[in-house]
């Protein structure tokens, strides 16, 4: 067994820095410490609670063979995605043959719900990106109150000498990211229609992006009112929580009404074994 640990130890250990750095040093995986916290209480829970267990190595057949491939790919291209998403399927290879099903729901739950804190490789050239999609966005939505905008890459102008640049901050991919989140956790504490949670899951996206926008364009219309310093210093933090807010309260509604909806009733899933 301390053989296994070790070498179990060896592989991961440099993945393993670098997720905690990630979430540490990365602004779009402030909230992965909460999550993992969550995670390991939730195991902690279900896990004091076995008595007894078989082993059924067959269960654990199929993570077994994802592992062994994820571990193997990750390694040899020193690609620590892969490696981190090996280590969760390794994780659900060992709870599968050693537990039963009904133990299974409920101590594989946190393995599965580690995969949105696992750094997405290249999110900042995708961040790039969205910077200079929510810039175009921004620019369209300001034309509509002001005489002329202008925008130059990811620099936007207004009429007053009002101009800011959209970076990889204010791209939205962070809030998106955490909403998704708050989105899963929220998820996973009821019982829904699959159908119903794919939905919730896709919809983040879009909301997040277009609440951001409007966080952005609120930030240019308290420019021009009460000046730059101020909208830079006090509201651009501020609209912040409030634009995020406002992106879980959106995707509540949708919750309810989707559920209404399909005649889907409100109950909660019981997360930790009696």
């Amino acid at each position: 067994m301390g053989t296994y640990c070790l070498l179990y130890w060896g592989i991961f250990q440099d993945t393993l820095v670098w997720i905690m750095h990630s979430w540490r040093h990365n602004s779009f995986y402030t909230h992965g410490f909460v999550i993992f916290f969550i995670c390991l209480g939730l195991f902690l829970l279900n896990g004091v609670k076995i008595k007894a267990s078989i082993f059924q190595p067959e269960s654990g057949l199929v993570p077994g063979i994802v592992f062994c491939i994820l571990v193997t790919i990750g390694l040899l291209l020193r690609f620590h995605y892969l490696i981190g998403l090996s280590f969760i399927a390794g994780a659900l290879c060992l709870n599968r043959m050693f537990l039963t099903n009904e133990q299974l729901g409920f101590v594989q739950l946190p393995f599965w719900i580690m995969i949105i804190v696992i750094p997405v490789p290249f999110l900042n050239e995708v961040s790039g990106y969205m910077a200079y999609t929510v810039s175009r966005a921004v620019a369209i939505m300001l034309g509509a109150l002001f005489t002329s905008v202008e925008v130059d890459g990811i620099s936007v102008l207004i009429p007053g000498g009002v101009a800011f640049d959209i970076g990889t901050d204010c791209s939205g991919a962070s809030s998106i990211l955490a909403l998704i989140s708050i989105a899963v956790l929220w998820l996973v504490s009821f019982k829904d229609n699959p159908k119903i949670t794919y939905a919730l899951i896709a919809l983040t996206m879009p909301i997040g992006f277009i609440t951001n926008v409007l966080r952005i364009v609120f930030i240019f219309i308290v420019a021009t009112a009460w000046g730059m310093e101020y909208a830079v210093r006090f509201w651009h933090d501020f609209a912040a929580y409030i634009f995020y807010s406002m992106s879980l309260g959106i995707l509540f509604v949708f919750w309810i009404v989707i559920k209404r909806f399909m005649k889907d009733e409100i109950r909660l899933r019981k997360l930790v074994m009696e």
